[in-house]
């Protein structure tokens, strides 16, 4: 019975009060109820400064908390942006999240409160508040053209709003440094305090005046047109000569240490970065006759005639379909070159040649030559250069790697013999990373077939020619370098400095290192056991200008190498070509601890070694970055790749 009288006061109470809250409503609307808008809706028209939800509006009226209630001011302390307005909230409300403001060379992050993130949908107002505008810099990138300029590596890449660097010039032979320009053709000196924007930035270069002198060698046997004078570097010249004697032929345009220039009696150069000293020379002539084995299979240009002494001949043979050229022979029927064309100095004396063509068991060996590096054979457009024999990719052909495990020793090159190819089989021992408490962890790579390297698996390679880049060539000699990154070779064996034959040998000793040693005796000799006898002896510069700096205590003298490294010079330079920092690695440099780049920029592509000592410490040397940067690192580091350089002449 009390429970029933209990439930029936209730009712009449909530009864009560909800007709208590209707007419609250009304009076407080001033509405006679006729409008289509909620009670709520017509609370918040009334008060402004109310932020409550429906809900909230509900609760806070059943528990009589819709009187006045008191309002704080929210300040926004845009802490060097952009102005904020303030807010005035009321007791229990939440502020509304302004727009982000900016500022120059910086990102917003977000607004703090006592030094705390601010939640705009979680916190309320029960006080005045300060919020304050927390800030990010903006880092920005700073790239350089040097036109052909020295590299300043003291130049910044980077910068932010707050830093200021003055630009430091940089150095080209034959021209002085007229200043840094950005993308818009701005002059900047400096990089100052309230910049922002990420820059390119652009060497200007003013052509320097050089003396300029030409003459002839004997003016009773021709004579030049004088130009002597001065010449703007990159200056157009150009020169004529003339023979006064009909038994006399120009020979060419001669510098100040005898070297022929040019053959041409119409020469037309750019003036360069020195003096220009050339000498017109005129020589007699001689006779000269090219011809054809057998017409039937190759018919000569006819060049035959006159030429004077040390002047240029040209013999080539148009091959009929199906017909390779076996060489040029002269009158003693001995071969003097398979290059076709083939161009050579004119001789003192009268000269022949005639051009021999292949049987079918000459074709069947010159084909192979060419395709295990035998012979140097150049690519049509003459960017590169296939010579010598390396393992290289990774055999996968179960049956095959099946027979090649049946081959009980290799051949004297080292390499096993099968089916006409070369094969060299190797264990796998990859590149590992070591974490922080000092664990190895293996760094997963894969070859070109996308095949997993599982450390300490034995692997078999085919041994194939190696390709290698044209840095330069001349007639028959070319500069080369690899154009693949074919090995995996620490520096030196040992970071301490020796005692050797009296002297004291720090580390990074060129002359002394392991890596000199390998390239000129394990590489050569495996490379080029089939044939080496187009490789030339090289001096190779050691100096400390060859390493970029000209006060470097750590080098060591010139040697004469038939295998080299590039150096920091060397690199930079092959830096401005399309084959010198983008580098990819072999399959088999890869099971050799190189660490292979996985930035889909530069995949498959490593660091790899110059032979420059760093200046600054005796146990560091210079290496070059996929990204075209030169860095330094320890003479041990086994993770870098190597690249070699030769020079040659092709008969």
């Amino acid at each position: 019975m009390e429970k029933r009288n209990l439930l029936i006061v209730s009712t009449i109470g909530l009864l009560a009060l909800t007709v208590g809250i209707f007419v609250f409503v009304l009076n407080n609307s001033g509405n006679s109820g006729s409008s289509s808008k909620s009670p709520y809706q017509l609370y918040c028209e009334s008060h402004p400064n109310y932020h409550g939800t429906e809900t909230q509006w509900l609760d806070d009226l059943i528990n009589g908390r819709l009187g006045d209630k008191k309002t704080y001011t929210v300040t926004f302390n845009s802490n060097g942006g952009s102005y904020v307005p303030s807010q005035t909230i009321e007791e229990g409300g939440k502020v509304t999240q302004p727009a982000n403001p900016t500022k120059p060379g910086f990102n917003f992050v977000r607004w703090n409160c006592d030094n705390l993130p601010w939640s705009f949908t979680r916190y309320s107002i029960n006080e005045d508040t300060t919020l304050v505008a927390e800030w990010s810099i903006i880092s920005y990138s700073i790239n350089y053209n040097y036109d052909g300029g020295s590299i300043s590596f003291e130049n910044p890449s980077k910068y932010t709003v707050e830093n200021t660097y003055t630009l430091l010039p940089s150095e080209k032979d034959g021209y002085e440094f007229g200043g840094w320009y950005d993308q818009d053709g701005n002059y900047l000196e400096a990089i100052t305090k309230g910049m922002t924007g990420n820059l390119e930035l652009t060497a200007k270069w003013i052509p320097l005046l050089n003396d300029l002198s030409i003459s002839s060698g004997d003016i009773s046997k021709g004579y030049v047109d004088i130009v002597s004078g001065e010449g703007y570097t990159g200056e157009c010249i150009h020169l004529h000569a003339t023979p006064n004697d009909p038994n006399y032929a120009f020979k060419g345009w001669f510098d100040s240490d005898d070297k022929l220039v040019s053959y041409d009696a119409d020469y037309t150069f750019e003036m360069p970065a020195d003096d220009v000293y050339l000498v017109g020379k005129f020589d007699e002539l001689r006779d000269f006759t090219i011809s054809s084995s057998d017409v039937s299979k190759g018919i000569v240009a006819d060049v035959s005639g006159d030429y004077v002494i040390g002047g240029q001949v040209v013999a080539s043979c148009d091959l009929a379909e199906g017909v390779y050229l076996k060489g040029w022979y002269d009158s003693n029927d001995e071969l003097v070159s398979t290059r076709n064309p083939y161009k050579f100095e004119m001789p003192e004396h009268s000269y022949s040649l005639i051009a021999k063509f292949m049987n079918e068991e000459d074709i069947i060996q010159n084909e192979w030559d060419k395709a295990h590096g035998v012979v140097p054979v150049v690519s049509e457009n003459n960017k590169t250069l296939t010579y010598g024999l390396y393992p290289q990719t990774v055999v996968d052909n179960i049956e095959l790697i099946a027979e090649l495990n049946k081959i009980e020793s290799p051949e004297k090159n080292g390499f096993y013999l099968y089916d006409g190819d070369y094969y060299y089989k190797k264990t796998a021992r990859p590149f590992y990373s070591v974490n922080p408490t000092g664990e190895e962890i293996l760094i997963y790579q894969d070859f070109d077939n996308g095949e997993h390297i599982v450390a300490g698996a034995n692997y078999w390679f085919k041994c194939e020619p190696i390709s290698w880049n044209i840095i330069f060539n001349e007639d028959n000699s070319y500069q080369l370098i690899s154009e693949k990154l074919i090995d995996s070779q620490d520096y030196n064996f040992t970071e301490y400095s020796r005692t050797i034959d009296g002297k004291l040998i720090s580390a990074n000793n060129y002359f002394y290192s392991s890596i000199r040693g390998w390239l000129t005796n394990d590489f050569f000799n495996t490379a080029f056991y089939l044939r080496n006898e187009e490789i030339q002896s090289t001096l190779v510069d050691n100096s400390a200008e060859s390493t970029g700096r000209a006060d470097n205590p750590n080098i060591c003298e010139d040697t004469y190498d038939k295998v080299f490294l590039p150096s920091v010079i060397e690199t930079r330079e092959l830096f401005k070509t399309d084959f010198g920092a983008h580098v990819i690695t072999t399959d088999y440099s890869r099971i050799l601890n190189v660490c292979y780049s996985l930035d889909e920029n530069y995949l498959y592509c490593a660091d790899y070694l110059t032979r420059s000592p760093c200046d600054a410490s005796k146990k560091d040397i210079y290496r070059a970055k996929p990204s075209g940067y030169i860095n330094n690192c320890g003479v041990m580091v086994v993770s870098n790749a190597v690249r070699p350089c030769i020079n040659i002449t092709i008969k």
